[in-house]
């Protein structure tokens, strides 16, 4: 800057000069003046930078005449924005929303923008007005004002540390701090591993002051879950609920407090073990002895959706990429890229269990992600698990579980056209090679005995769910008894045994993956320090097994030997089942009955033996020497799979009452009722092939099947 002038010769913006780049700033706006054209066309907010040479001395001069000097007002850019060579400073916490933080950065593309950059200007402007109202007070005022301040600073400060110390917003002032400690190494030691999203911090003793001040809501959904399954703990468990259900109203109506990556991880914690205070909203009727099936189904639901909306509404979608995410700190970044793939596992899982639609509709999981990708996740110690290769076989097992969705149960109809067609047969082959490349590549995986169990336990769940698509298709294919008819002997659906159909393979395939789950989980697994802790959704698993197991043995696909096999495994997996329960109101305990129910007390009760052998072709009578009552109803009932819809349509409209109420499933009412709390209607036959949004039979048509 000249004297005569007061010029500037040259001037640059702070990004430019760092990059030791030209800075054009006559192009774009008014001439010499910010934005330059670099900042302009990367979206980047442009500051120009202070003078580092030369300069007007002439305020020292008059210091030392004793006047009194003008004060200088320069924009001073921080040190950490000339280090990384940005106009803007990094937004390195979590917890703000990027909505915030890029919408500077970005294009206009919505309302929503539009109005946080109208906001975010009238901010600016008020921070500015209050700037220059400071800089008009007094130097009295200002010695009383930073008097004040000072005061004022630690009154603050006190009162956090006692307000953090029992934090209403989590229910927590119903607990000592100092007792929480148990409570979140509980949650360590039985639950963390099964799904270890939570950040190592919240499970932290140490700032939990700080924990319940930042992030109420994954802390109280992390008590809410170590509480659940402790009778002494009920009434806090409670308490917390009702805490939890007032967070949950805030993030339904979009609160600003509730836009954080915590509340997602919370969301998906809750989703993964549904807490038992649900139990306190359900009917009279619902609460039988396993009417919370249905229940937990539909908050499991339910609360990923709310995470799914959440994570797109924090724009966590865009960590599926590597690229969009390279300029954030490492810490948020794997935070978020975590949150974002926990989010699309259990949205695939929980669409697939309920027969739904996928909620993530995005770019999902757009990069192959490996271990070394979550470095949150890896053992830091000799003693820890590889978590983060765990999470790898996940995504992978995920996403050919996923794809195998899409393609077989895409919708009721190209599923009823692929098992009458038969096209289905090269998607099954398919299957079986990604299935085997898999196992291949997991399979010396050197983790705890527990958590390669549940890897195991979703291979061999996977295994069933594409070849079980076989085995319907056989039933499906099989010709039926007419209604008109008088024969009394059922007719089996495999006369001359399994290998002899065309789908033999894949239904032998789908019967042994149905007693692997079964059997690990009643001979491979603790029930107290594992089985207990499990989420729900491999309890359905096991029932998904055992349905699948009494479908195929009232068919004739497992001969007399077979049959008794399958129902040493379940006995086995219930008594396991039993020892697991740690309370009347657990999963384990309504699932042990109702598969009492459907195995064991009838196998006790009548002797019931299967429809026919598949290897002597014949109808094996009971002790009595008649055909068991539940296969001859079923026998002279029309096939209860799919069938052409227009012969099934033929026959409803030709002979409705024929189906009456005596009912097409094979499978006890007490068995269904039981699981959903509720009665099914059976009079219609079309209510069997109920499908879900995008064509997968939900467990409740399966067992009806």
């Amino acid at each position: 800057m000249t004297l005569s002038t007061g010029e500037r010769i040259y001037r640059a913006c702070s990004r430019c000069r760092s990059r030791k780049v030209k800075c054009d700033l006559k192009s774009i706006g008014e001439n010499g003046k910010p934005p330059c054209v670099k900042c302009y066309n990367e979206g980047l907010e442009c500051v120009l930078a202070g003078s580092r040479r030369g300069g007007d001395y002439t305020h020292y001069r008059t210091a030392r005449a004793g006047g009194t000097p003008k004060p200088r007002t320069r924009k001073k850019v921080p040190e950490a924005n000339r280090l990384t060579g940005q106009g803007t400073p990094r937004v390195e916490n979590s917890n703000v929303p990027p909505s915030q933080s890029n919408t500077s950065s970005s294009g206009l593309q919505n309302p929503l923008e539009a109005l946080e950059l109208l906001a975010k200007v009238a901010s600016k402007d008020n921070e500015e007005q209050r700037d220059l109202n400071t800089n008009k007070t007094s130097p009295n005022e200002t010695q009383i004002g930073e008097k004040s301040g000072t005061d004022s600073q630690d009154t603050t400060v006190h009162g956090g540390s006692q307000a953090g110390s029992t934090p209403k917003a989590t229910g927590l002032e119903f607990l000592d701090p100092r007792a929480l400690g148990p409570l979140l190494e509980r949650y360590h030691d039985t639950y963390h591993a099964f799904m270890p999203i939570v950040p190592r911090h919240i499970l932290s003793i140490r700032s939990i002051d700080k924990t319940a001040a930042e992030e109420p809501f994954i802390l109280t959904a992390v008590l809410l879950i170590a509480t659940k399954d402790k009778p002494e703990y009920a009434a806090l468990h409670d308490r917390l609920w009702d805490s939890m259900q007032r967070m949950l109203l805030q993030i339904v109506l979009g609160s600003m407090e509730a836009r954080t990556v915590g509340c997602v991880e919370g969301l998906l914690v809750l989703a993964e073990w549904v807490p038992h205070a649900t139990s306190s909203h359900m009917n009279v009727s619902e609460k039988g002895t396993g009417g919370l099936a249905g229940t937990e189904d539909t908050a499991a639901w339910t609360l990923i959706g709310l995470a799914v909306r959440q994570a797109y509404l924090l724009h966590l979608d865009k960590y599926a990429f590597r690229s969009e995410s390279a300029d954030e700190c490492n810490a948020t970044l794997h935070r978020k890229r975590l949150a974002w793939t926990y989010t699309y596992i259990a949205d695939r899982q929980i669409s697939i269990r309920m027969g739904q639609a996928f909620w993530c509709r995005g770019p999902s999981l757009s990069a192959k992600f490996t271990a070394s990708d979550f470095p949150t996740l890896a053992p830091h110690t000799a003693y820890e698990d590889d978590y983060a290769s765990v999470l790898q076989a996940q995504m992978e097992l995920t996403v050919l579980f996923g794809n195998i969705h899409d393609l077989l149960y895409a919708s009721k109809a190209r599923s009823i056209s692929l098992m009458v067609m038969g096209d289905y047969t090269k998607y099954l082959d398919d299957s079986m090679q990604g299935l085997a490349a898999w196992k291949q590549a997991w399979v010396h995986l050197d983790v705890g005995q527990h958590l390669k169990l549940i890897l195991d336990l979703q291979y061999e769940y996977t295994r069933l769910y594409i070849h079980g698509f076989a085995f319907q298709a056989a039933i499906s294919r099989a010709p039926g008894t007419p209604p008109n008819s008088s024969q009394e002997k059922p007719v089996s659906k495999f006369p001359h045994g399994i290998l002899a159909t065309p789908d033999g393979r894949h239904i032998h395939l789908s019967i042994s993956a149905a007693k692997s789950v079964l059997r690990m989980l009643g001979d491979r697994i603790n029930p107290t320090k594992h089985l207990r802790f499990l989420g729900p959704r491999f309890y359905l698993y096991a029932i998904h097994c055992a349905v699948f197991l009494y479908k195929a043995s009232s068919y004739g696909a497992l001969n007399a030997e077979e049959h008794k096999e399958c129902a040493e495994i379940i006995k086995r997996y219930t008594n396991n089942l039993g020892a697991a329960a740690s309370c009347e109101k657990h999963i384990a305990a309504r699932h042990s009955s109702l598969l009492s129910t459907l195995w064991l007390e009838k196998e006790a009760g009548t002797n019931e033996q299967p429809a026919q052998s598949a290897v002597h072709g014949g109808i094996e009578p009971n002790q009595e020497g008649s055909v068991p009552m539940e296969v001859a109803q079923q026998d002279n009932a029309p096939d209860p799979s799919f069938i052409d819809p227009g012969y099934l349509a033929q026959q409803y409209n030709s002979n409705h009452s024929h189906y009456g109420s005596r009912g097409i499933s094979m499978i006890p009412e007490s068995f269904v009722t039981g699981l959903y709390g509720t009665q099914m209607d059976i009079a219609d036959p079309f209510s069997i092939l109920d499908f879900g949004a995008y064509g997968e039979p939900d467990l409740r048509s399966l067992i009806t099947m």
